[in-house]
């Protein structure tokens, strides 16, 4: 299973290196591998130019983990509100492989805000 961990922040705000040390204050599981890191900024992997029309810079981070969908959505759920944010929407908190809607939420922290698919 994979989840992916994003951190967004537009115009004006800090540089993609912020949002990176935000995701890496979480209290991940052990069990979950750090697959890939994509930054996009204007030195980044993904080359984009902040603007007030886009979330430049941003950070997103890929981790794989051998759990049940619904069991890494809880575990990120720990992590994220163990981390101070809160959780502002949830889609499909129940990870139904039926739903249409993917499984996961979107929480904030001041002005971060973080996306969390599973």
């Amino acid at each position: 299973m994979a989840c992916l961990v994003s951190l967004v922040m537009g115009c004006g705000g800090p540089g993609a290196a912020h949002y990176e040390a935000v995701i890496d204050g979480l209290a991940l599981p052990d069990e979950w591998e750090l697959a890939r890191t994509v930054i996009y900024a204007p030195d980044g992997d993904v080359k984009c130019d902040p603007s007030p029309f886009t979330d430049c810079p941003y950070a997103i981070r890929y981790f794989v983990t051998a759990e049940a969908p619904a069991e890494a959505y809880q575990a990120a759920l720990v992590a994220v509100r163990g981390a101070g944010l809160e959780v502002s929407q949830e889609f499909d908190p129940s990870c139904n492989p039926q739903s249409q809607v993917p499984c996961g939420f979107a929480a904030n922290r001041g002005a971060d805000q973080m996306n969390v698919a599973i």
